[in-house]
């Protein structure tokens, strides 16, 4: 077991003896392949399972918000409201937006396609890619105006999805069975607390291996996302007609 970092808070190091309990017992694979298990009709049991694009098959939109993309956070239990929709057909995502000085598309386009998480833990490369004032920390403070201003209803969970529809490999999920985890029902703290956990050997590693060793090809974020909600969504609220979000 790799030793937690003095200044990890007291949620990474909860959510690192969950982790660290799963991989001893090889349990953290099992729980990525169960989640993409395909059912004897021929789909998969859980429809978030449909939301990762296969490797190797780029996004052929990636700077830019499509329907295709509201669409697909239905699959992650968050449907949307037509007034993002109706906005988005209408061209706002075009549009320069206040305080902003860009607009979302284009905002968008500043955020690395290629870059990971897990290989943006050191200060430099972090600050670069996700720390406040970051193209994606701007993305997303960007949404979350034009949210308020639109009333699209997008909070911390709806935001994250989204843009990991967009950057999968770099922006990672946070609903609320995530941040149960980590102790918080917002996201201002994730993805530090999330470069925290990936900078423990143990925990990166076991993440790694999980993938690998469930025979896909998700990133260490997306594993992580998976094996949380996978291990612990039965302990926490949901909706009334009982998805998780």
């Amino acid at each position: 077991m790799s030793t937690t970092p003095t200044n990890a808070s007291t949620g990474v190091q909860n959510v690192q003896s969950i982790l660290e309990g799963l991989f001893e017992s090889g349990r953290g694979a099992d729980l990525i392949r169960a989640y993409f298990r395909v059912a004897e009709n021929g789909t998969k049991k859980f429809t978030g399972a449909a939301f990762d694009r296969p490797s190797g098959v780029p996004d052929p939109q990636a700077d830019f918000f499509t329907e295709s993309d509201l669409l697909g956070l239905s699959l992650l239990s968050v449907p949307v409201g037509g007034e993002i929709v109706r906005d988005l057909r209408a061209g706002l995502f075009d549009e320069e937006l206040r305080d902003f000085g860009h607009s979302l598309n284009s905002l968008l386009a500043t955020v690395p396609k290629n870059v990971r998480f897990e290989n943006s833990l050191d200060d430099e490369t972090f600050t670069l890619h996700l720390a406040q004032g970051s193209p994606a920390d701007t993305l997303w403070k960007a949404l979350r105006q034009a949210s308020i201003q639109q009333s699209w209803g997008f909070g911390d969970t709806r935001i994250s999805k989204l843009l990991a529809t967009k950057r999968p490999k770099l922006l990672p999920i946070f609903d609320s069975v995530v941040g149960a985890a980590f102790g918080y029902d917002h996201a201002a703290e994730h993805w530090n607390d999330l470069r925290a956990l990936l900078q423990i050997e143990s925990v990166l590693e076991g993440l790694q291996t999980s993938v690998s060793d469930s025979g896909s090809d998700i990133s260490a974020i997306r594993a992580l996302d998976i094996i949380l909600w996978m291990e612990l969504k039965g302990n926490y609220a949901q909706r009334a007609d009982g998805t998780l979000y």
